[in-house]
Protein backbone atom coordinates (compact mmCIF):
# COMPACT_ATOMS: atom_id res chain seq x y z
CA UNK A 1 0.00 0.00 0.00
CA UNK A 2 1.13 3.52 -0.74
CA UNK A 3 1.98 5.74 2.22
CA UNK A 4 0.12 8.64 2.26
CA UNK A 5 1.52 12.01 4.06
CA UNK A 6 -1.03 14.71 5.47
CA UNK A 7 1.75 17.42 6.38
CA UNK A 8 -0.47 20.30 8.61
CA UNK A 9 1.22 23.66 9.59
CA UNK A 10 -0.37 26.61 11.59
CA UNK A 11 -0.95 28.34 14.81
CA UNK A 12 -2.82 27.09 18.11
CA UNK A 13 -5.07 26.04 16.16
CA UNK A 14 -3.46 23.12 14.00
CA UNK A 15 -1.35 22.69 17.15
CA UNK A 16 -4.56 21.79 19.39
CA UNK A 17 -3.98 24.15 21.81
CA UNK A 18 -6.08 23.51 25.10
CA UNK A 19 -7.04 20.06 23.97
CA UNK A 20 -4.49 18.20 26.52
CA UNK A 21 -2.95 20.85 27.90
CA UNK A 22 -2.09 21.30 31.85
CA UNK A 23 -3.47 24.26 33.35
CA UNK A 24 -0.71 24.89 35.56
CA UNK A 25 2.30 24.55 32.97
CA UNK A 26 0.75 25.23 29.35
CA UNK A 27 2.93 21.89 28.16
CA UNK A 28 0.70 19.23 26.49
CA UNK A 29 2.23 15.86 28.14
CA UNK A 30 0.44 13.43 25.90
CA UNK A 31 1.46 14.75 22.20
CA UNK A 32 -0.07 11.35 20.55
CA UNK A 33 -3.52 12.13 22.06
CA UNK A 34 -3.16 16.23 20.49
CA UNK A 35 -2.23 14.65 17.23
CA UNK A 36 -5.06 12.38 17.19
CA UNK A 37 -7.58 14.87 18.24
CA UNK A 38 -6.54 18.07 16.70
CA UNK A 39 -8.52 18.86 12.80
CA UNK A 40 -4.94 17.54 10.75
CA UNK A 41 -5.23 13.75 12.89
CA UNK A 42 -9.25 13.94 12.14
CA UNK A 43 -8.49 14.48 9.13
CA UNK A 44 -6.13 12.18 7.90
CA UNK A 45 -8.11 9.44 9.39
CA UNK A 46 -11.18 10.52 7.39
CA UNK A 47 -9.31 10.82 3.89
CA UNK A 48 -7.69 7.75 4.87
CA UNK A 49 -3.74 8.78 5.27
CA UNK A 50 -0.95 6.65 6.52
CA UNK A 51 0.89 9.34 8.43
CA UNK A 52 -0.08 12.38 9.45
CA UNK A 53 2.39 15.12 10.37
CA UNK A 54 1.26 18.23 12.95
CA UNK A 55 4.29 21.01 12.69
CA UNK A 56 1.47 23.68 14.23
CA UNK A 57 2.71 25.83 17.24
CA UNK A 58 1.20 27.97 19.27
CA UNK A 59 0.98 31.68 18.87
CA UNK A 60 2.98 30.96 15.45
CA UNK A 61 3.49 33.73 13.04
CA UNK A 62 2.65 33.23 9.31
CA UNK A 63 6.96 33.86 9.30
CA UNK A 64 7.40 30.52 11.50
CA UNK A 65 4.80 28.60 8.96
CA UNK A 66 6.31 29.33 5.97
CA UNK A 67 9.91 29.13 6.99
CA UNK A 68 9.48 25.62 8.86
CA UNK A 69 7.03 24.53 5.82
CA UNK A 70 9.72 25.10 3.50
CA UNK A 71 11.89 23.26 6.17
CA UNK A 72 9.90 20.06 5.65
CA UNK A 73 10.16 20.36 1.46
CA UNK A 74 14.02 20.60 1.46
CA UNK A 75 14.47 17.70 4.52
CA UNK A 76 11.66 15.23 4.22
CA UNK A 77 9.96 15.40 0.88
CA UNK A 78 12.78 14.15 -1.04
CA UNK A 79 13.18 10.94 0.87
CA UNK A 80 9.41 10.35 0.84
CA UNK A 81 9.01 11.38 -2.85
CA UNK A 82 11.53 8.77 -3.41
CA UNK A 83 10.01 6.37 -1.69
CA UNK A 84 6.42 6.47 -3.49
CA UNK A 85 4.54 8.49 -1.09
CA UNK A 86 1.39 10.37 -1.64
CA UNK A 87 1.77 13.60 0.08
CA UNK A 88 -0.87 16.32 0.37
CA UNK A 89 -0.19 19.92 2.46
CA UNK A 90 -2.90 21.81 4.11
CA UNK A 91 -1.67 24.75 5.90
CA UNK A 92 -3.98 27.32 7.99
CA UNK A 93 -2.11 30.81 8.35
CA UNK A 94 -2.08 32.58 11.14
CA UNK A 95 -2.62 36.49 11.62
CA UNK A 96 -0.37 38.59 9.16
CA UNK A 97 0.60 41.06 12.37
CA UNK A 98 2.58 38.13 14.10
CA UNK A 99 6.30 37.93 13.28
CA UNK A 100 9.20 35.85 14.07
CA UNK A 101 12.54 36.67 15.41
CA UNK A 102 15.54 34.92 16.13
CA UNK A 103 16.45 36.04 19.66
CA UNK A 104 19.58 34.46 22.13
CA UNK A 105 19.37 31.44 19.86
CA UNK A 106 15.97 30.77 19.43
CA UNK A 107 13.10 31.30 17.53
CA UNK A 108 10.54 33.52 18.98
CA UNK A 109 6.88 34.03 17.88
CA UNK A 110 5.81 37.97 19.07
CA UNK A 111 2.53 40.05 19.01
CA UNK A 112 2.89 43.45 18.59
CA UNK A 113 0.18 44.40 20.49
CA UNK A 114 1.40 42.78 23.96
CA UNK A 115 4.30 43.18 25.91
CA UNK A 116 6.58 40.61 26.87
CA UNK A 117 8.43 40.19 30.43
CA UNK A 118 11.46 38.20 28.81
CA UNK A 119 14.07 41.67 28.07
CA UNK A 120 15.25 40.50 24.43
CA UNK A 121 12.05 39.27 23.35
CA UNK A 122 10.19 42.82 24.96
CA UNK A 123 12.57 44.98 23.70
CA UNK A 124 12.42 43.91 19.95
CA UNK A 125 8.74 43.91 20.06
CA UNK A 126 8.87 46.89 21.75
CA UNK A 127 10.89 48.78 18.91
CA UNK A 128 9.15 47.13 16.00
CA UNK A 129 5.86 48.14 17.81
CA UNK A 130 7.04 51.39 17.91
CA UNK A 131 8.98 51.90 14.37
CA UNK A 132 7.97 49.67 11.79
CA UNK A 133 4.29 47.71 12.80
CA UNK A 134 2.04 48.44 9.68
CA UNK A 135 -0.71 46.51 8.89
CA UNK A 136 -0.01 47.91 5.12
CA UNK A 137 3.16 45.70 5.60
CA UNK A 138 1.49 42.78 7.36
CA UNK A 139 -0.78 42.30 4.46
CA UNK A 140 1.69 42.48 1.58
CA UNK A 141 4.16 40.34 3.79
CA UNK A 142 1.33 37.86 4.38
CA UNK A 143 0.02 37.73 0.59
CA UNK A 144 4.17 37.37 -0.58
CA UNK A 145 4.11 34.18 2.04
CA UNK A 146 0.85 32.97 0.66
CA UNK A 147 2.31 33.26 -2.85
CA UNK A 148 5.78 31.91 -2.06
CA UNK A 149 4.48 28.52 -0.89
CA UNK A 150 1.99 28.04 -3.21
CA UNK A 151 4.15 27.87 -6.13
CA UNK A 152 6.69 26.12 -4.22
CA UNK A 153 4.24 23.37 -3.82
CA UNK A 154 3.10 23.35 -7.33
CA UNK A 155 6.87 23.07 -8.64
CA UNK A 156 7.00 20.24 -6.21
CA UNK A 157 3.58 19.03 -7.57
CA UNK A 158 2.11 18.42 -3.99
CA UNK A 159 -1.23 18.61 -3.74
CA UNK A 160 -2.66 20.97 -1.12
CA UNK A 161 -5.11 23.55 0.60
CA UNK A 162 -4.71 27.00 2.75
CA UNK A 163 -7.14 28.76 4.43
CA UNK A 164 -6.91 31.70 7.49
CA UNK A 165 -7.37 30.61 11.04
CA UNK A 166 -7.82 33.55 12.46
CA UNK A 167 -8.41 36.75 10.22
CA UNK A 168 -10.50 36.80 7.25
CA UNK A 169 -8.65 37.90 3.81
CA UNK A 170 -11.69 40.68 3.99
CA UNK A 171 -10.75 41.68 6.77
CA UNK A 172 -6.69 41.86 6.44
CA UNK A 173 -7.26 43.84 3.18
CA UNK A 174 -9.68 46.23 5.23
CA UNK A 175 -7.48 46.74 7.69
CA UNK A 176 -4.39 47.51 5.29
CA UNK A 177 -6.72 49.70 3.16
CA UNK A 178 -7.12 47.67 0.50
CA UNK A 179 -3.33 46.48 -0.18
CA UNK A 180 -4.24 42.63 -0.71
CA UNK A 181 -6.47 43.63 -3.86
CA UNK A 182 -3.43 43.57 -6.24
CA UNK A 183 -2.86 39.57 -4.72
CA UNK A 184 -6.21 38.54 -4.97
CA UNK A 185 -6.48 37.31 -8.25
CA UNK A 186 -3.35 34.84 -7.68
CA UNK A 187 -4.47 33.96 -3.98
CA UNK A 188 -8.12 32.83 -4.96
CA UNK A 189 -8.11 29.88 -6.39
CA UNK A 190 -9.71 26.33 -5.20
CA UNK A 191 -6.84 25.65 -2.98
CA UNK A 192 -7.73 28.59 -0.75
CA UNK A 193 -10.79 27.27 1.11
CA UNK A 194 -13.14 30.31 1.78
CA UNK A 195 -13.71 33.75 1.29
CA UNK A 196 -17.27 33.39 -0.04
CA UNK A 197 -16.38 30.86 -2.61
CA UNK A 198 -19.25 28.57 -2.99
CA UNK A 199 -19.95 29.89 0.76
CA UNK A 200 -17.46 27.77 2.28
CA UNK A 201 -16.32 29.29 5.98
CA UNK A 202 -12.70 30.54 5.74
CA UNK A 203 -11.88 31.19 9.38
CA UNK A 204 -11.95 27.53 11.53
CA UNK A 205 -13.95 29.93 14.23
CA UNK A 206 -17.04 29.90 11.68
CA UNK A 207 -17.01 25.77 11.55
CA UNK A 208 -15.54 24.85 15.09
CA UNK A 209 -17.91 26.59 16.72
CA UNK A 210 -17.54 24.47 20.12
CA UNK A 211 -14.94 26.11 21.95
CA UNK A 212 -12.74 25.88 25.29
CA UNK A 213 -12.21 27.97 27.81
CA UNK A 214 -9.20 29.47 26.01
CA UNK A 215 -10.73 30.40 22.74
CA UNK A 216 -9.46 27.39 20.67
CA UNK A 217 -11.98 24.78 19.90
CA UNK A 218 -12.27 21.78 21.90
CA UNK A 219 -12.64 18.18 20.24
CA UNK A 220 -15.99 18.67 18.74
CA UNK A 221 -14.63 21.49 17.23
CA UNK A 222 -11.58 20.22 15.86
CA UNK A 223 -13.90 17.35 14.42
CA UNK A 224 -16.04 19.93 12.66
CA UNK A 225 -13.72 22.01 11.11
CA UNK A 226 -11.33 18.38 9.76
CA UNK A 227 -14.91 17.49 8.12
CA UNK A 228 -15.84 20.72 6.25
CA UNK A 229 -12.16 20.60 5.14
CA UNK A 230 -12.70 16.86 3.84
CA UNK A 231 -15.17 17.62 1.54
CA UNK A 232 -13.66 20.53 0.09
CA UNK A 233 -11.14 18.84 -0.79
CA UNK A 234 -12.82 15.85 -1.88
CA UNK A 235 -15.43 17.65 -4.21
CA UNK A 236 -12.31 20.32 -5.41
CA UNK A 237 -10.55 17.42 -6.71
CA UNK A 238 -7.62 17.97 -4.35
CA UNK A 239 -7.47 14.74 -2.77
CA UNK A 240 -9.49 11.80 -2.36
CA UNK A 241 -10.28 9.69 0.42
CA UNK A 242 -8.53 6.37 0.28
CA UNK A 243 -9.75 2.64 1.93
CA UNK A 244 -8.10 0.08 3.61
CA UNK A 245 -5.60 2.46 6.08
CA UNK A 246 -5.33 0.47 9.20
CA UNK A 247 -3.09 2.71 11.27
CA UNK A 248 -1.76 6.04 11.12
CA UNK A 249 1.49 6.91 11.83
CA UNK A 250 1.56 10.30 14.00
CA UNK A 251 4.52 13.05 14.48
CA UNK A 252 4.85 16.63 14.79
CA UNK A 253 5.37 19.53 17.13
CA UNK A 254 6.15 18.03 20.61
CA UNK A 255 6.89 20.36 23.03
CA UNK A 256 5.63 24.21 22.33
CA UNK A 257 7.32 25.83 25.57
CA UNK A 258 5.68 28.96 26.58
CA UNK A 259 8.64 31.39 26.89
CA UNK A 260 7.33 34.69 26.86
CA UNK A 261 4.86 35.67 29.28
CA UNK A 262 2.61 38.63 28.08
CA UNK A 263 0.89 41.44 28.76
CA UNK A 264 -2.67 42.25 27.03
CA UNK A 265 -2.65 45.32 25.19
CA UNK A 266 -5.09 46.96 22.81
CA UNK A 267 -5.04 44.76 19.39
CA UNK A 268 -4.74 48.42 17.30
CA UNK A 269 -1.55 51.01 17.72
CA UNK A 270 -4.38 53.29 17.62
CA UNK A 271 -5.53 52.80 21.42
CA UNK A 272 -1.66 53.42 22.12
CA UNK A 273 -2.57 56.49 24.19
CA UNK A 274 -4.91 54.73 26.74
CA UNK A 275 -2.49 51.80 27.83
CA UNK A 276 0.15 52.59 30.68
CA UNK A 277 3.77 52.55 29.13
CA UNK A 278 5.63 49.16 30.49
CA UNK A 279 9.11 49.70 32.06
CA UNK A 280 11.94 50.07 29.62
CA UNK A 281 13.65 46.43 29.50
CA UNK A 282 17.43 45.97 30.25
CA UNK A 283 19.79 46.10 27.56
CA UNK A 284 21.40 42.53 26.52
CA UNK A 285 24.67 42.44 27.36
CA UNK A 286 26.94 42.89 24.42
CA UNK A 287 24.61 44.25 22.36
CA UNK A 288 26.43 47.70 21.31
CA UNK A 289 29.29 45.56 20.17
CA UNK A 290 27.39 43.03 18.13
CA UNK A 291 26.10 46.04 16.46
CA UNK A 292 29.58 47.78 15.63
CA UNK A 293 30.41 43.78 14.23
CA UNK A 294 27.56 43.73 11.92
CA UNK A 295 28.39 47.26 10.68
CA UNK A 296 31.70 46.10 9.89
CA UNK A 297 31.10 43.04 8.12
CA UNK A 298 27.82 44.94 5.99
CA UNK A 299 28.99 49.01 6.35
CA UNK A 300 27.10 49.50 2.86
CA UNK A 301 23.89 49.22 4.41
CA UNK A 302 24.50 51.53 7.42
CA UNK A 303 25.23 54.67 5.23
Amino acid sequence: MTDRVLFANGCSMCYGTDLFDDPNTGFCFDNEARWRAAWPGQLGRLLGYTSVVNDGFPGSSNDRILRSTIRWLVEDVPALKAAGAELLVVIGWSSPMRREFHISGEWRQLIPYHDYTDAPAAMINRAYREIAWSDEESAIRFATQVLTLKWALERASIPYLFFNALESLADIDEHSGGSLQPYMSQILDRHFFGSGQNGEPERIQAAATVKASGGHPDGEGHIAWAAALAEYLQTQGVAQKSVGCTGIAYSGTTKARILDRKVGLPKRPGAAAARKAPPEPERPKGLVERILASRRRDPFIYE
